[in-house]
């Protein structure tokens, strides 16, 4: 159905007594075609009855978001685009990439396109720009990582209110004609000022970072996050939780009931902006530039990772965009494409783990345990049919992990508490063991379970429950796995031999990467990659790693337990 829209354009009193604040209702056009004819049928008008052109063009300029985009805004009119050879936004995605500026609540909203479809010219630009057509006294902030980068946004609405003749000549009460002459603030670090009735100390339009220090003493009415997600803020775990600190920071700076607006661009499948949809709730609309649900039979219609170009890109500028990243064979051309233009965080095939990231140690385990924090990390099964997965990491003063014990093995839940217990008590006793760390979810009570387990047997190390349901497995699996591994902080044995539950030896380190993390995000098993992963959960669940003060732990002969002195039965557990 059309929809009709209640135009309010609020007054500015003693600045130009020509113009008043007027209320009218106007039917926006449903296509691109609608559009054509409302243009031809005011400039009709113009040439024979100028007051009214202009009464029209100021009413549709202030009430619809896509008519001032290609109609008025030099930003939308003079941006071409060469593979289709017409005007960027002149295309339906973008009447619909409008209508959800307009429309939507985009306080809880977060608008996620491929990179180069223009959503910060729709949100960033023509939003802002709306709401001072609306109310003069309105005053806005664009919220980037770096000031620099948000002053290069806020430079798109300076040069558009310096060079912008239609727009000044429409709404003179708004916009000076000399803005860098008459207006009393006119500056990329001082902010952008136009015509108002009101003294208020915030300027018109304004531009600050957000990740590093936000500014203090300001109340706008609207904040644009824009680049809320850049490649520098996504490199640690550290980094990614002090945006979210930030942005948590920055919400006191206006009331609740005042805007806000997210955009950005995918760069870690657990980055920012997959936080503001898992823990802020907030609504992800999607642009991808290929929809890889659609394979066309003929490959010549067909982008890169074997999709139908859509939202107004074509095949030939979808190829030219992965190969300025690196080309269609290269890995990481594969994954940022994914993430940053197909508007995937995990990018399906395109993004892995990487097991030649894996680093291979020599030096015997109790050597390197003696100067460690032990974890010791679990993802249990609750009967015979799957396997239980207990991993034992060492976190060495070196700042990299270890991998130097486990077992896997489908066990009945009795033998799963006294074989954790066992592995627990080895590990109490060879090196400082600091935690158990037991993914459970629901009503498991594994956690529970084998805490008053050890309790009954003397062993009172901290256990903790691991449980992150906002996540699905293939993103706690990248999320824990991939930043360690990127950094080439994990070391393996060159082998691991442990029983299983037929008495078969097998060697865990190979089932780890050849079953699990080289076949990732398609495994043929992944207990081990559950298990090891629970060391990197997010603090806020688990609590903080801590890593080992540099004295050695000392243990003598007598205590020895060698990982692979297990006899249980003889040690009188079962």
């Amino acid at each position: 159905m059309p929809r009709t829209v209640d135009v309010v354009v609020l007054g500015n009193e003693g600045v130009d007594p020509a113009f008043v604040g007027f209320s009218e209702r106007i039917t926006l056009p449903e296509d691109l075609q609608g559009y054509r004819e409302l243009w031809a049928h005011l400039e009709g008008i113009r040439p024979h009855d100028y007051n009214t052109w202009k009464a029209m063009m100021r009413l549709w300029s202030a009430g619809d978001w896509y008519f001032r985009l290609m109609f008025v805004l030099t930003a939308g009119r003079d941006t071409p685009n060469p593979y289709r050879g017409e005007p960027h936004f002149w295309h339906e995605v973008h009447i619909e990439l409008a209508r959800i500026c307009q429309f939507e609540d985009l306080r809880n909203g977060l608008l996620v396109g491929s990179r180069g479809i223009g959503k910060s010219t729709h949100l960033t630009h023509n939003d802002d720009i709306g709401q001072k057509l609306l109310d003069p006294n309105h005053a806005s902030v664009i919220f980037c990582h770096t000031k620099e980068a948000a002053q290069k946004h806020l430079n798109v609405h300076k040069l558009e209110l310096e060079t912008n003749s239609l727009l000044k000549e429409l709404w003179s009460d708004r916009f000076y004609w000399d803005p860098q002459k008459e207006s009393s603030d006119w500056g990329l670090s001082c902010g952008l000022s136009i015509k108002r009735s009101s003294s208020r100390q915030e300027t018109s339009f304004a531009a600050h970072a957000f990740a590093l220090k936000l500014p203090v003493g300001i109340h706008p009415d609207k904040r644009y996050y824009d680049d809320f997600e850049v490649e520098e803020f996504v490199r640690s775990d550290e980094a990614i939780a002090h945006i979210e600190a930030q942005y948590v920071a920055s919400q006191n700076l206006a009331s609740a009931m005042r805007g806000k607006a997210h955009t950005g661009t995918y760069y870690h499948p657990a980055g920012p902006l997959r936080r503001l949809e898992k823990e802020f709730g907030m609504h992800v609309f999607l642009f991808p530039c290929e929809d890889v649900n659609d394979q066309p039979e003929n490959r010549d219609e067909a982008g890169p990772m074997g999709g139908r170009p859509i939202n107004g890109y074509t095949r030939d500028e979808c190829f030219q965009i992965i190969d300025d990243k690196g080309g269609v064979s290269n890995p990481r051309a594969k994954r940022d494409y994914g993430m940053q233009n197909l508007c995937d965080p995990l990018a399906g095939e395109s993004v892995r783990l990487n097991v030649a990231w894996i680093q291979t140690y020599q030096e015997d385990i109790m050597e390197i345990a003696r100067c460690s924090s032990i974890y010791i990390c679990q993802d249990p099964s609750p009967g015979m049919n799957d396997p239980t997965f207990t991993w034992v990491w060492a976190l060495h003063p070196n700042q990299n992990y270890y991998w130097i014990d486990g077992w896997r093995k489908r066990v009945t839940p009795g033998k799963r508490l006294a074989e954790t217990y066992f592995t627990i008590m080895r590990w109490q006793l060879n090196g400082d063991l600091k935690q158990i760390r037991i993914e459970s979810f629901g009503q498991g009570d594994y956690c529970e379970a084998q805490r008053d387990y050890n309790h009954q047997n003397g062993i009172f190390t901290k256990i903790v429950k691991c449980a992150d349901p906002k996540l699905s497995k293939r993103e706690r699996e990248f999320e824990r796995w991939e930043p360690p591994l990127r950094e080439g902080r994990i070391y393996f044995p060159d082998r691991m031999m442990r029983e299983d539950q037929d008495g078969n030896m097998i060697d865990l380190v190979e089932v780890v990467k050849t079953d699990e993390l080289s076949e990732w995000p398609k495994p043929r098993s992944d207990h081990g990659m559950d298990a090891g992963g629970l060391l990197w959960a997010r603090e806020k669940l688990v609590g903080s790693l801590e890593w080992p003060s540099g004295e050695r732990y000392t243990v003598t002969e007598d205590q020895m337990i060698e990982p692979t002195d297990v006899d249980f039965m003889a040690a009188g557990i079962y």
